[in-house]
């Protein structure tokens, strides 16, 4: 994972290594000792072994990003996070890096700055170290006296607040995690989506694109005037962009159906670095003729029914079983058990975070599709903005292909807000 947070003023490798030192490694409970270890093997089975070598000055590194204008910024910057995915971490030292980029340009959030400039913190974390709600703790933890209260997407969704109905549920758990679980390996293996990673032992190269920063009240006035979740409409768009992207890759294209791969922590999520969650799966609409509206419609469909699939729980149990089988079977897994989208959301604190003194005005995420789903969103909010970024799969699209995929995502948006305002009452009803 590699994330982006732009600070209100300068900040300096010097301010951020006594942060990292006080707030991470020289804490008393010692929350994070893995940023001082390395992973090691035996017989196929990873473990954490201590770095006795370790220099912070190995992980803390300085930056320039150049451009003329905000639209070079962003591009070199998107660059820039693009070569983090792809490059390969030094065998013996923990896998995480933070770079500090100064003077950078944000034409956007320029008009919040009261320190003269603004700074953009880079960090960047491998998945062994823990799932990217970890990640996203650790790094705001440097922002905040104590672990900031984030809104986590969580299993609460399963909730059934009738007492028959949780009665029945109960009785028919075992069939339905049966049907489930029957539906999901049927996705995985028989499926032929056009944006499948064609070998997975022969992932290329990781492709990295993000939009321009989105006024979160756009989406939360398209919700509330259509009388759905903030979830149906990211959706949407999402689901947009992907039909007109596959059919742009193949003109015969026409996927009625795309399953999404969405993650989610677990219950009681650990303040430490680990890699605890589970995921749900969500066939979202993709058929290119299916207007809007009606794409929408589907979609808030799917996110009720959603809400008794016992596929997270599944997971859950299935989790434990396979992270104690040899490294054989556990590959097998992933090889079947993919799909071609993943999907990430990670809404921010409800709260302002400073940097020093600094405070922090947008941070955002991307997760690699370390060769198991073609394309891999990641959503992320924060105070007043969100941001949509896709990596993709050079072997499933191109540079361009992916702009494309995320401009259709930008512009149904726009073509939901206008289509709102005047079928607001035909939708309710």
């Amino acid at each position: 994972m590699v994330s982006s947070n732009i600070v209100d003023g300068k900040v300096t490798t010097e301010e951020l290594e006594e942060l990292i030192k006080s707030k991470w490694l020289k804490t008393k409970e010692q929350i994070y000792p893995e940023l001082t270890q390395y992973l090691d093997s035996w017989m196929g089975f990873m473990f954490w072994k201590p770095d006795l070598r370790f220099n912070l000055k190995h992980h803390l590194k300085s930056h320039t990003i150049v451009g003329r204008n905000d639209q070079e910024v962003e591009e070199n910057v998107c660059s820039f996070v693009q070569d983090l995915l792809n490059s390969p971490y030094h065998p013996k030292r923990s896998p995480w890096e933070v770079y500090v980029i100064n003077n950078y340009k944000n034409e956007l959030l320029s008009k919040e700055c009261v320190n003269g400039e603004l700074s953009l913190v880079v960090f960047r974390f491998h998945h062994s170290l823990g799932d990217g709600f970890s990640s996203l703790k650790a790094i705001l933890v440097l922002f905040d006296k104590s672990f900031p209260e984030i809104c986590l997407p969580s299993l609460k969704q399963l909730a059934i607040t009738s007492w028959w109905k949780r009665l029945f549920f109960c009785i028919t758990f075992p069939l339905r995690m049966l049907y489930d679980g029957l539906n999901l390996a049927y996705l995985a293996i028989m499926q032929s989506a056009p944006l499948q990673v064609p070998d997975l032992n022969q992932s290329k190269r990781m492709l990295c694109q993000r939009l321009p920063l989105i006024p979160i009240e756009n989406i939360k006035n398209l919700k509330n005037r259509l009388g759905v979740t903030f979830t149906a409409v990211l959706l949407t768009g999402l689901a947009t962009g992907l039909a007109k992207a596959m059919h742009h890759l193949d003109a015969e294209t026409n996927q009625p159906t795309t399953p999404i791969l969405t993650m989610l922590p677990l219950p009681g999520h650990p303040n430490k670095l680990r890699n605890h969650f589970t995921f749900a799966v969500l066939e979202v609409p993709t058929k290119l003729e299916l207007e809007s509206l009606q794409r929408l419609k589907m979609i808030s469909s799917i996110l009720k029914a959603a809400r008794q699939n016992t596929v997270p729980l599944l997971i859950t149990y299935l989790s434990r079983v396979i992270g104690s089988l040899p490294p054989v079977i556990t590959k097998l897994f992933r090889r079947y058990l993919v799909t071609p989208v993943a999907l990430t959301n990670f809404p921010g604190p409800g709260m302002d975070m400073e940097v020093e003194g600094k405070k922090l005005l947008f941070s955002d995420s991307v997760v690699g599709t370390q060769g198991v789903a073609g394309v891999c969103f990641t959503v992320f909010s924060l105070r007043n903005h969100i941001r949509i970024i896709a990596a993709v799969e050079e072997g499933v699209m191109d540079q361009s292909a992916a702009k494309q995929m995320l401009e259709y995502i930008a512009e149904e948006f726009d073509n939901l807000n206008e289509l709102s305002v005047e079928s607001e009452v035909q939708f309710k009803n």
